[in-house]
Formats: C-alpha cells, structure tokens, sequence
C-alpha cells in the first residue's frame, strides 16, 4: 500500500476539486494511504466540515488552507512556505512515498520535499500553466518575472519522476522540450463519474425541463463553467446573437459562479434578449440536471501553444450525458475526438468572427440533423469508455503509483 501525499491548488469544496480530484481519490484511498493538502476558497467555508466528513469516511487526512492572492506574489509566496512545512512534517512523520503534485505551485513544494527526502515526484500538469498565463494577459513576454517562471517550469520537469497530462497532442512537445522521456510520460485526460454524470430518459428530461420553466420546444443552448481569458468569448457571443436571430424557439443558459455581471455586460453588448437567457450558479451535484436538458454546449478556446495540453471538464461531463458540444478546432485533443466520434460540431473560430451568421446556420443544420440521427448515443458511450470514464483515470493513476514505489 503506497504513502501518497496529494497536493492541490484547486479546493476540494469547488466544482473542479470535487470533479478532477476527490472522485478519484475516493477510489485511490482503497489502495492507498492517501495525504490531502488543498488550498480553499473563504467562499465555499459552509462546505468545509462536509468535505472532511466524506474524506474521513475514506480514511483520507486532509489538511487545507484557505487560499488567498491578496498581496499578489507576496501571498502566493507565504502560502506555499507554509504549505511546505505542513508537507514536510507529513512526510517526515508518516514516510511518505509519492508526493503528487497537481500543477505548478504544489510542484514546487513538491521538488523542494524530494530534494530533502529523496521522495518520488509525481507532476499532474494541468497544461502548459506559464505559456497560458501569457496568453491570458497574466505575464507579459517577454519579461524577466516570465523568463525565471519558465526555467522553474523546466526544473520541474526534469526533476519530475512521472508527468501526467491531459491531451495526446501535449505529449511530444514535453518530450522535446522538457526533455522527458516518453516512458514518464501518461495521458489522463479529464474525467467524469457516471455515478454522478449520465443521460436520462426522455420522458424525464422533459418533465425537468418543464419544472425549469421551458417549455417542450424550446432548444436550450448551454454555456457552462467560467469565463476566463481562455474562452474566446466575443466568438460564443457572436454565435449566440446569430443564433436567436435564426430561430425564436432557441434559449440561453448560462451555468456559473462569480461572473453574472460579465455575462450580463456581454448580453447587452450583443442584443441578445434578456428574456431569452437563465444565469444560474450552482451546486456541482446539480451540474448534471441542467446539461440534461439542454440541446448543445456551447464553448471556444483560443487556439495557441499553451492549449495543446489543455483539455475543458467540462467536455466529459456532457458526454456522459449524450449533450452535443459546439466547440473549436485547433487545441488539445479535440480533433481527434470529434472526427472519430459524432458528439457535436467543430468550427473555425475565424470563421465565426468573420461569417457569424453562417456559422450559426451550420449548428442550426447540425442542430436538425442531431434530432433524426439514430443510435446516436453509442458514439457518446464508445467515447466516454474508451478516453473519459473516472474508473480509466483512478487505473492508470494506481499503476503510476505502484510504479514509482
């Protein structure tokens, strides 16, 4: 039975911790003596006693601290010496083996605990974290603060035992340019836990609709999760706008915490009609309710280098519950996806920006053609088994484990 110290900047009570995290490490716990170190949002306080109950009920001791940027580099600085000393002394004390670090910062504290205690390093990537706060306007290149990240990033790698990341596509460029060995290298690609994702039957899905406030015809257009810099959101707004024009039966939702006032903003700049969209946030155990009733997820990442190793949560929960996916070419593995399973459409984002309404016409003609397709949901189901089901994820996470002791 191996000593895993998990470390993570996500919060075990958001929707990502709880997705992308604890779902695996319920399973990992029957394996594994299981060490949790997170980073919690104040927001999500009222959570916090239920989120150690369940993690007791596992035998999985959790530790967190409540996460804060108020001081910028400053606080990010404070929090992980002191998440350093808490991992030191849990290593120390209870002999830990594998340190798995998810993401950048939790490596860090990682490759300091194994210089120390020669313990193996296990970096969960996440994505190409430096490259995207670059795209994302967060670090500007080139800049010295940029450059030393960068040579922190490379010193991870190379002082990583194991890389985990999330598309096929990243592989490769790790190996050449991190310098990797392909054998130390996995793809785990984000998951979803049908326990808690799955489609519904007809009948029930109308009369949820219903209950929701829809009525029988309308066609629901989902957006779902945050807004960040990422999202290429005059794109998915521009859609939408042509959208409501081509059909009046067609409705908004917006799923998420924190942004309604951009939301908002973007309604107004586009003349959608407010009466046409629903900005709801909710539970992560909701989530699965609303992408059953809804016609199409809609979402577009900005095609760089940073995205080649990014992969939207998203996109497994909504094919564990048979939602087709509007989404772009040009980032992660979601070509490879799309062309080999029909679960959606993907467009050029350039062509949305410049042919909006011609666009919007090929959804709506994918839209018609979705409805008469038969057996359409084992395209959704030959996916989800073979690249998004949580029991691939929680194997292939065992196997590096037991590998690495």
């Amino acid at each position: 039975m191996a000593k895993i110290l998990y470390i993570s900047l996500n919060g075990m009570t958001e929707a990502l911790g709880e997705s992308q995290v604890v779902q695996y490490l319920l399973e990992l716990a029957k394996n594994n003596e299981i060490y949790l170190l997170s980073f919690e949002k104040p927001a999500d306080k009222d959570k916090f006693s239920g989120m150690k109950k369940r993690l007791q009920d596992v035998n999985i001791q959790w530790k967190y601290f409540e996460y804060s940027n108020r001081f910028g580099m400053f606080s990010t600085f404070t929090q992980i010496l002191a998440a350093f000393f808490v991992s030191a002394k849990w290593v120390r004390k209870e002999k830990i083996q594998v340190v798995h670090a998810r993401s950048i910062i939790p490596a860090v504290i990682g490759m300091l605990l194994k210089k120390i205690f020669k313990v193996k390093l296990l970096f969960d990537i996440r994505g190409f974290a430096i490259d995207e706060k670059v795209m994302e306007g967060r670090l500007k290149e080139p800049s010295l603060l940029t450059s030393l990240l960068k040579k922190l990033e490379l010193a991870l790698y190379r002082n990583s035992d194991h890389v985990v990341t999330l598309t096929h596509v990243s592989k490769p460029i790790i190996q050449d340019n991190y310098y990797v060995k392909p054998e130390n290298i996995s793809v785990i690609p984000t998951c979803a836990n049908l326990n808690l994702f799955q489609a519904i039957p007809t009948a029930e899905k109308l009369a949820l609709k219903e209950k929701m406030g829809y009525a029988q015809n309308d066609i629901i257009i989902l957006r779902n999760g945050s807004l960040n810099g990422s999202y290429d959101l005059d794109a998915e707004f521009k859609l939408f706008a042509q959208l409501m024009h081509l059909d009046a039966n067609i409705k908004f939702l917006f799923l998420n915490k924190g942004q309604h006032a951009l939301i908002e903003s973007n309604v107004d700049n586009y003349k959608i009609e407010k009466k046409k969209c629903k900005i709801l946030a909710v539970d992560f155990h909701q989530i699965s309710h609303y992408i059953n009733i809804a016609d199409l997820c809609v979402f577009f990442v900005k095609p760089s280098y940073a995205k080649q190793a990014s992969a939207p949560t998203k996109f497994a929960e909504i094919v564990a519950c048979h939602l087709y996916s509007v989404t772009n070419t040009q980032y992660g593995d979601m070509e490879y996806y799309f062309n080999l399973h029909n679960v959606g459409i993907l467009l050029d984002l350039a062509e949305v920006h410049s042919e909006p309404k011609k666009a919007a016409e090929h959804v709506i003609e994918f839209l018609k053609k979705s409805r008469n397709t038969q057996g359409y949901c084992q395209d959704f189901d030959d996916l989800f088994a073979k690249h998004f089901s949580k029991q691939i994820a929680v194997e292939k996470y065992q196997c590096i484990y037991s590998d690495l002791i």
